[in-house]
């Protein structure tokens, strides 16, 4: 009976991988390798033509929708705020159980 229970535990316990980053990686690791050293040839880390190539490309993507490249997520939080006229004045509800990073752009605008 404790060996039955033992391997019904083992099953139990195996690790499942949600996402094989590992795989993906290296399906396309040579067009990766490939644009980081155009962008450290270029020595153009923020903005550039990987940044513009890339914008346009999503845009495509995406049925020639508006893109903004933007640094990281909070400030794409602003950008989508600012475009909304987000200001002074405005009352915005947060949870109290949030990130900082998704609160900060509420208070640059408020």
């Amino acid at each position: 009976m404790v060996a039955k229970l033992g391997s019904v535990s083992s099953l139990l316990m195996k690790r499942i991988q949600m996402v094989d980053l590992e795989g993906q990686t290296a399906r396309i690791r040579p067009q990766i390798d490939e644009a980081i050293a155009r962008v450290l040839d270029s020595s153009k880390y923020i903005g550039g033509e990987e940044v513009s190539s890339f914008a346009k490309e999503l845009s495509e993507e995406l049925d020639d929708a508006f893109v903004i490249p933007c640094a990281n997520g909070t400030d794409a939080l602003q950008i989508a705020l600012m475009s909304l006229g987000i200001g002074p004045g405005d009352e915005v509800i947060v949870t109290n159980q949030d990130h900082e990073a998704n609160i900060s752009p509420w208070r640059r605008l408020a």
